[in-house]
């Protein structure tokens, strides 16, 4: 009987071992809160279940933490490994035959009918190539396809001078206002959902429940990922806030907003480049914004410098035609019913985010909106 080589006890240990399995995805070159084992407990009561499939590749380990959502009463579920997979060096042609193979048999096994990535990788990388020479087809897209990247390996000096001169005009106007900038965990959880949702109030638009963001605070904030950023005026009132995620040396501006004060005092781009100014100073080497939905918050980000980044998206890989196809016209029912649900809401009182066992709607895409609230799927 032949030994195991020390690759398949590697990447046994990845599939079995929730540390190590964390410890492979902050290493990683595209490191993502959302393939965590924090993430996967997010996700935990919504009907999602995780697994991993893991395997040695040339190169070293190659994986994905799958989430799986039971279609029921079909027979099928659905999976997707959000910003995934990652490798411990660069992603090879021959890692994603590999890891495809791998996938396509456990898949099988598990009755899922079809299987989602949507790793972070940007356009003009061969990936899509690879993905579509392996079987893998376009899909619609789950997690933000752009957003804007600050690369915090430069100096204080380097990254203020990026800004552009209005933003620092603003910063500059919010500090002259009196507006002081101070980071939390917990205790501050409900400071930042009333100006969440007053945010969202003001915009129109959905947002989560109140424990949707404390399950999210309690995956991350007591393993030190994870921290609300306030911005108070002199007189103690949280007017401004930012609530982001770490994941190795990288920073995932995930959720912020304002109250009308703080828009008045612009106290949203003075917690912004704190939040940034900070997080260099603590040795992360790279701020993401978290998505780029329209043209009006592109141009915002765009004043805190750093580049726009646009992704190759999402990809399917098909295991049972049928079950997909009945899976996708099941999510279109719900999908309907979701938004009639929000046009009744919006009659009485103020529209809140729907949550369905349904696969996941193109249009639920994660972001920070500073000001216009986002959801990480």
């Amino acid at each position: 009987m032949r030994s195991p080589t020390q690759g398949e006890v590697t990447a046994q240990r990845l599939r079995e071992d929730d540390a190590v399995w964390d410890a492979f995805v902050a290493a990683a070159p595209l490191a993502t809160h959302l393939q965590t084992t924090s993430w996967a407990s997010v996700k935990q009561p919504n009907g999602w279940t995780a697994s991993r499939v893991v395997v040695e590749a040339p190169g070293g380990p190659i994986g994905a933490q799958l989430l799986a959502l039971r279609a029921r009463p079909l027979p099928w579920s659905f999976g997707y490994a959000p910003r995934g997979p990652l490798a411990r060096r660069e992603l090879t042609h021959e890692s994603i035959d590999v890891f495809t193979t791998s996938l396509r048999r456990g898949a099988a096994r598990r009755r899922i009918s079809h299987v989602r990535i949507d790793p972070e990788v940007e356009e003009g990388h061969p990936l899509a190539g690879w993905l579509a020479a392996a079987g893998w087809q376009r899909a619609p897209d789950v997690q933000p396809n752009s957003t804007r990247i600050v690369d915090l390996r430069q100096t204080e000096e380097q990254l203020w001078s990026a800004l552009r001169k209005k933003t620092r005009q603003s910063v500059n106007r919010a500090r002259k206002a009196g507006i002081r900038v101070t980071e939390g965990g917990e205790e501050r959880l409900d400071d930042f959902f009333r100006i969440y949702t007053e945010t969202a109030r003001r915009a129109g638009i959905p947002y989560r429940t109140a424990e949707s963001y404390r399950r999210i605070w309690e995956a991350f904030g007591p393993k030190g990922t994870a921290r609300f950023v306030i911005g108070e005026t002199s007189g103690g009132e949280p007017i401004a806030t930012s609530f982001i995620v770490t994941c190795g040396t990288r920073v995932f501006g995930l959720y912020g907003g304002m109250t009308s004060k703080g828009a008045e005092l612009y106290a949203n781009y003075l917690v912004k480049w704190e939040a940034i100014a900070r997080c260099r100073a603590e040795g992360f080497t790279e701020y993401d914004m978290w998505g780029l939905p329209n043209a009006g918050i592109a141009w915002f980000k765009s004043g805190f410098g750093g580049r726009d980044a646009r992704f190759i998206g999402a990809w399917d890989l098909v295991i049972d035609p049928v079950g997909r196809a009945t899976i996708e016209m099941g999510g279109k029912v719900r999908s309907r019913l979701a938004d009639a649900l929000h046009r009744l809401r919006d009659r009485g009182r103020v529209r809140e985010q729907v949550e369905t066992d349904a696969e996941p709607r193109s249009d639920e895409r994660g972001g920070s909106r500073d000001g216009e609230p986002g959801a990480a799927r």
